[in-house]
């Protein structure tokens, strides 16, 4: 789960008294774990020179841990940047465990200062941030600011002890703010909430999370979680022994129009692979003479024109489940045909939920009266854009947050907002952030997969939140199999992803 930074301070009281553990104990463990992952992950001996910038509080603390194990192998540089700040006490203890270290130089902060200009580095070192940790409130100001410009400016790797120094954790930094450009977070416990954002990309490169043994009291209730492969391989079923198309699901695509035909070559293809038994594609001419070369197991449903999608005279309940929108476009027939569905829903009583995409998505937002035909559980799938185009502009993206889990309460629908970290909202209030997946899915195409995998699970009989938490953490999966296989974050196209679909069940089982 991901916790803000009071149920953090809670967790970590309750360890101490429940374990129990000082916590100056608790420090030199988290210290030692991080050092043991900085370790397995670089060649300490790559970088000229490693320096850690330790603050008065207890990142600080953890900062004056981690040089000592650093110690161990190598000569360590610690600037102590307190600048009038009283230091907490496991500091001082800390700061007396180094001080007679012949491999550690510590270097006061007020010298520093004075003599930043003149701090010449060797080429490529080794930055390590532990000024400020979660605890931050306000902007950084004065001398930290000083230290943390010079950090930026070097040309080094940097690493933060938790959280990047000047960045806040439950809310938005603002854009002005001075704050480290860390290349690598080692996080303890949990990601934090401003970590998931596109709004700190440059300020948080990667993460990882670094165990500590924290407890978690059962009083805590995150309303924020992960979709990670530990969840999601308790989520997913196996097919029956005796299973056959008929009970794999029987779905309806409504997608393409003449321009856009890849789409619905694309989202059927990802439903095909992604289990399901039987799909019937309702698209123009145009799009279904490229579906019969392609994607061979489709059953096609022609609409009346040629080009774009216009009207649909299918019994709805023939399907278990229905999306619709991946490649449709916005013709003035598309759009009269789209509301003209949306009523058929209703006349057919039809209550399934119901998988909404790109264009269609598009046109209701034209229409927000239309939301209300859309039955309860139904899944919409916007992207940053298409989400402005239906909740207006967000001045950051904890505001944008908010906004995704009002739409989701007030519609009782689930809502995908795709991206690096993308989001998923339950009526409940309840937010999902995926962390699979990789920047080569940002290319034409990549949604519609996301549609045709949503349709095939929810066709399956698996609950629309399920579906969705599994289609999001398969789809970025693949994607990342793919990058391990014959593929790079450049090269990697829309069509290649389906077809590490099957490895990426296999992991999860």
């Amino acid at each position: 789960m991901i916790l803000t930074v009071p149920q953090i301070r809670e967790s970590e009281d309750f360890t101490m008294q429940i374990e129990p553990i000082l916590s100056i104990d608790l420090m030199e463990r988290a210290g030692a774990n991080l050092t043991e992952q900085l370790l397995k992950d670089f060649n300490i001996f790559s970088f000229s020179e490693v320096i850690v910038f330790c603050g008065p509080g207890n990142n600080g603390g953890d900062g004056l841990v981690i040089a000592r194990y650093l110690s161990e192998i190598t000569k360590v540089k610690v600037v102590l940047t307190n600048f009038g700040h009283i230091t907490h006490s496991e500091v001082n203890i800390n700061l007396d465990r180094i001080k007679e270290n012949p491999n550690i130089e510590i270097i006061s902060g007020v010298q520093f200062i004075q003599n930043i200009e003149d701090n010449e580095f060797p080429f490529s070192p080794l930055i390590i941030d532990a000024i400020f940790g979660i605890g931050l409130t306000q902007s950084l100001k004065g001398d930290y600011v000083k230290v943390v410009n010079w950090i930026n400016s070097l040309n080094a790797f940097v690493v933060s002890v938790d959280i990047p120094s000047g960045l806040f954790s439950d809310k938005h930094t603002p854009d002005d703010a001075v704050v480290i450009l860390s290349h690598r977070v080692y996080s303890f416990q949990s990601p934090k909430l401003a970590f998931l954002f596109p709004e700190n990309q440059e300020r948080v490169v990667s993460f990882r999370i670094i165990d500590i043994g924290m407890l978690i009291p059962g009083t805590i209730h995150s309303t924020m979680k992960c979709i990670n492969h530990e969840m999601c391989s308790l989520l997913l079923s196996t097919p029956k022994k005796f299973a056959h198309k008929g009970t794999k699901g029987n779905a309806l695509l409504i997608s393409g129009c003449s321009t856009m035909p890849g789409a619905t070559i694309l989202a059927s293809n990802a439903a095909m692979r992604g289990g399901l038994g039987k799909l019937t594609v309702h698209a123009p001419q145009s799009v279904l003479k490229s579906i019969a070369v392609t994607v061979p197991e489709v059953v096609h449903s022609q609409d009346a024109d040629n080009d774009y999608f216009s009207e649909i005279k299918t019994d709805l309940n023939f399907f278990d489940a229905i999306a619709i929108g991946s490649g449709l476009g916005r013709n003035e027939k598309t759009t009269k045909a789209v509301k003209h569905f949306l009523d058929k829903m209703e006349s057919d009583q039809y209550k399934s939920p119901l998988i909404i995409d790109a264009d269609a998505l598009n046109i209701i937002s034209e229409h927000p009266e239309w939301y209300s035909l859309i039955p309860k559980e139904s899944i919409i799938t916007p992207h940053l854009k298409e989400f402005e185009r239906i909740a207006g502009r967000s001045s950051n993206d904890f505001e944008r947050m908010h906004k995704v889990q009002e739409l989701s309460k007030k519609y009782q629908i689930i809502v995908i907002l795709k991206g690096a970290h993308t989001m998923v909202a339950l009526p409940t209030g309840e937010l999902f952030f995926n962390m699979s997946g990789n920047p080569g899915m940002a290319t034409a195409g990549s949604g519609d997969l996301l549609t045709g995998l949503l349709l095939s699970l929810l066709s399956q009989n698996y609950p629309p939140h399920i579906a969705s938490l599994l289609a999001v953490y398969i789809h970025g999966l693949a994607a990342d199999i793919a990058i391990e296989n014959d593929q790079s974050i450049e090269s990697l196209i829309a069509s290649d992803i389906p077809h590490y679909f099957g490895q990426a069940f296999n992991r999860l089982k």
